[in-house]
């Protein structure tokens, strides 16, 4: 016999049963195409929104870490090793990837044929809010690395020469 395996007829029923069930379950709840393109605009809709969320949340922790970065003691580093800024230098790294896939993908959505009226809008719409959720985390990851930087710095202690005139700074910098 050349079959792979063998199996019994209640075995062979239940796959079978199993198998148009799911083509049932596909025709009862999106019988035509135009219900399926409706309901995979809500669900994109829904999933971005979601997503919107997440970022939103982030944010605000990012807008609340700096502005205890702006009342901090000058006198303490905040990053004493650069790992916090470089973290957050990574984070905007990705951010920026994030921008390019959800433009790209709402791109995708606006030269889709199926996509049209509400069913664009509700997908478009929720592509440029998660858009600029992103670039306004991005703006925030970028000024909270500012921030800390700015700080730090100002805990710096000056070392070296002082100059009292542009002339003399130049004149150092040329016998270097």
């Amino acid at each position: 016999m050349n079959v792979a395996f063998q199996c019994s007829d209640k075995m062979g029923q239940g796959i079978i049963q199993t198998a148009c069930a799911g083509v049932g379950y596909l025709v009862e709840n999106f019988g035509e195409p135009e219900e399926f393109i409706e309901r995979a605009a809500e669900v994109t809709s829904e999933n971005l929104k979601k997503q919107q969320g997440m970022f939103g949340a982030i944010y605000h922790t990012i807008r609340g870490a700096q502005e205890i970065v702006d009342i901090c003691d000058v006198k303490q580093r905040i990053d004493k090793d650069g790992s916090l800024v470089g973290g957050l230098e990574e984070g905007e790294e990705v951010l920026v990837k994030f921008i390019d896939i959800f433009e790209s993908k709402k791109r995708a959505a606006i030269q889709d044929s199926r996509l049209k009226g509400d069913n664009l809008r509700k997908v478009t719409d929720a592509y440029s809010d998660v858009i600029e959720s992103v670039k306004n985390l991005h703006d925030a990851i970028s000024n909270l690395r500012w921030a800390i930087m700015e700080h730090d710095i100002e805990t710096e202690r000056p070392c070296g020469n002082e100059f009292t005139s542009s002339s003399e700074l130049i004149k150092f910098l040329r016998s270097a």
